[in-house]
C-alpha cells in the first residue's frame, strides 16, 4: 500500500491539473476591446457580423483550433489572485471528496447495484466515448441540411473543445496523477504517477460535460440545459456504477469539461476581427484590427 506521502504527492498533481483547467481559463481569454459595442474605445467601433462558421476540414478551422488550444493551455500565465483563489477552491473541493466520500460512495454503489443501474450504465457509457464524437457530426449535418449556423457552431466548438479536453488535458493529468481504478481494489490512496495508468480525472465524464457545456452555451432554453447536463451526469453516474471511477474522478472530469467547453465557446464568439471607419480628410475607408 502506498504511503501517505504518495497520496499527498498525487493530490498535489491533482491540484496542479485542476488549476490549469479551472475558471481562470475563461477569465484569461477576455477580449482586449470593450465588451459593449455601443461604447467605442479609441478607433474601435461595433463589431461587424456574427461568429464565423468554418468548414471542419478547412484551413480556417485549423487556424481557429490552434488559437483555441493556445489560449486554453496558456491561460494560467495570465491569472490574477481571484482566478487562483477560485481554482484553489475548486481543487480543494475535489480533494475533500476524494478524502471523505470516495470509499463510502463506492461501497454503497456496488452493494446496491441492480439491473436498473446496470442498464443506465450500459446506455449512457457510450455518450462519454464514441458517441461524444458522433453527436457533433450530427449537429454539423443538421446545420448543413437545415442551413442552421447555430448547429454548425455547436459542432465547430464541440470538436475543438473535445480535442483540447479529451486529447490533451485529461490524458496528461491521468498520466501525471496515476490513480488506480476502484475495480483494482488497491484503495482510494493508490497512486503511481507516470507509470502508465490513471483514472483521475474521468475521461468519459469530461467528454460528456464538455459537449453539454458547448450545447448549452449555444441553446439557452431551460429544457436543453436540463437534458444536456442531466445526460452528462448520468454518464458520470455510469462510471461509478461500473466501478471504473471514484466520485472525485467524476467530479474532476465534470469540472474540467464544463470549463473547457464554456471557455472555447466564449473565445470563439468574440469578434476578433473588428472594423472602424477611416476618414482623415484625404482618405476614406476602413481599418481592421485582429486581436490575438
Amino acid at each position: 500500500m502506498p504511503s501517505r506521502h504518495a497520496l499527498r504527492a498525487a493530490l498535489i498533481w491533482s491540484s496542479v491539473g485542476l488549476l490549469i483547467c479551472s475558471r481562470g481559463a475563461a477569465a484569461a481569454i477576455e477580449p482586449s476591446w470593450p465588451s459593449d459595442p455601443a461604447q467605442p474605445q479609441d478607433h474601435l467601433e461595433a463589431a461587424v457580423g456574427q461568429p464565423t462558421v468554418c468548414p471542419l476540414l478547412s484551413r480556417e478551422y485549423g487556424v481557429l483550433l490552434l488559437e483555441d488550444t493556445r489560449h486554453i493551455l496558456t491561460a494560467p500565465i495570465h491569472w490574477k489572485t481571484r482566478e487562483w483563489m477560485l481554482a484553489g477552491a475548486g481543487t480543494g473541493a475535489v480533494i475533500g471528496v476524494a478524502a471523505v466520500l470516495d470509499r463510502p460512495i463506492q461501497t454503497a454503489m456496488q452493494r446496491h447495484r441492480s439491473q436498473a443501474t446496470n442498464v443506465i450504465a450500459r446506455v449512457f457509457n457510450p455518450l462519454g466515448n464514441e458517441y461524444a464524437f458522433i453527436i457533433p457530426g450530427g449537429f454539423y449535418l443538421a446545420g448543413i441540411m437545415g442551413r442552421n449556423d447555430t448547429a454548425k457552431l455547436v459542432a465547430q466548438d464541440a470538436v475543438a473543445a473535445t480535442l483540447v479536453e479529451a486529447g490533451m488535458i485529461t490524458p496528461i493529468l491521468k498520466l501525471a496523477i496515476g490513480r488506480s481504478r476502484p475495480k483494482d481494489d488497491e484503495g482510494t490512496d493508490a497512486f503511481a504517477p507516470f507509470h502508465g495508468k490513471g483514472v483521475l480525472p474521468s475521461g468519459h465524464t469530461g467528454q460528456a460535460f464538455t459537449l453539454a457545456s458547448v450545447v448549452t452555451e449555444h441553446y439557452h432554453a431551460p429544457w436543453v440545459k436540463c437534458a444536456a447536463y442531466g445526460t452528462a451526469g448520468l454518464v458520470g453516474f455510469s462510471r461509478i456504477v461500473d466501478n471504473a471511477h471514484y466520485t472525485s474522478d467524476v467530479m474532476a472530469g465534470a469540472v474540467i469539461g464544463i470549463i473547457v467547453g464554456r471557455a472555447i465557446v466564449h473565445l470563439n464568439t468574440q469578434q476578433r476581427l473588428r472594423f472602424s471607419p477611416l476618414a482623415d480628410g484625404n482618405t476614406n475607408g476602413l481599418t481592421a484590427v485582429y486581436a490575438f
